[in-house]
C-alpha cells in the first residue's frame, strides 16, 4: 500500500503585533508610493527631472511595500510524497512551488540563524536610536528561513522564523515518513 501524501505547515508562532506593525509599515509604504505617483503627474509639465525623482520613489515604495506584505500575508507548507519533498510558497502575489527527490537530499535539518551583523551604533544594553529595533525588523523581513535541504543543486533554506524546537519535530515528522534519518545540518551560524 502506498503512503499517502502528508502536508506540514511551517507558520511561525508570531505576534500579533509584529504581523500589526508590518501591515502598518506595507500601507504606509502603498501610500507615499501613491503620494510619489501623485506628485510625478503634477510636476510632468513643469519639471521632468522633478517628476522622474517622483516615478523612481514610486517604484522604489512599492516595491518595499510589497516586501513588507508579503511578510505578513505569506505561508509555506512542506508536502510529503512517497516519491519526494515538495515546497509550497504563498503570498498574496505569488505561489512557488519546488519539489526534491528524495533520493537527492543529501542533508535535511535545522540550520539556524543567518547571523547577521550589527550596525555600528549596537548598544547591547538599550536601543537609544531605535537603528537596532528597525535593523531586526528588516531582518526578519529579508530572512530565508532556518531550516534547509541540501541538494546537489545546492542550498535551499526555508522555514522562515522557526525555533529550534518546532523545527525538530518537523524533522522528526519527514524522517518518520521517509524511514530514514537524513545527515543533519552543520550548524555553523554563531550569534551572540
Amino acid at each position: 500500500m502506498e503512503k499517502q501524501p502528508l502536508r506540514i505547515n511551517l507558520q511561525p508562532k508570531i505576534k500579533p503585533i509584529i504581523k500589526a506593525v508590518l501591515s502598518l509599515r506595507g500601507f504606509l509604504m502603498l501610500l507615499i508610493a501613491l503620494g510619489a505617483l501623485h506628485t510625478g503627474i503634477t510636476f510632468l509639465k513643469e519639471s521632468l527631472l522633478v517628476a522622474l525623482i517622483c516615478f523612481a520613489a514610486f517604484i522604489l515604495f512599492v516595491i518595499l511595500a510589497k516586501k513588507f506584505l508579503e511578510q505578513v500575508f505569506y505561508h509555506e507548507y512542506l508536502e510529503l510524497k512517497p516519491e519526494g519533498i515538495s515546497l509550497h510558497y504563498k503570498t498574496f502575489l505569488q505561489q512557488k512551488e519546488t519539489f526534491f527527490e528524495k533520493e537527492n537530499i543529501k542533508q535535511f535539518g535545522f540550520a539556524g540563524q543567518v547571523p547577521y551583523t550589527h550596525n555600528a551604533m549596537h548598544n547591547p544594553v538599550f536601543d537609544t536610536t531605535g537603528l537596532e529595533a528597525s535593523e531586526k525588523e528588516l531582518q526578519y523581513v529579508i530572512d530565508k528561513g532556518t531550516l534547509e535541504i541540501e541538494t546537489e543543486d545546492g542550498k535551499h533554506r526555508f522555514g522562515k522564523n522557526m525555533a529550534s524546537w518546532d523545527a525538530e519535530e518537523i524533522i522528526a515528522q519527514v524522517e518518520q515518513y521517509y524511514g530514514r534519518a537524513f545527515k543533519p545540518i552543520e550548524n555553523t551560524n554563531q550569534h551572540d
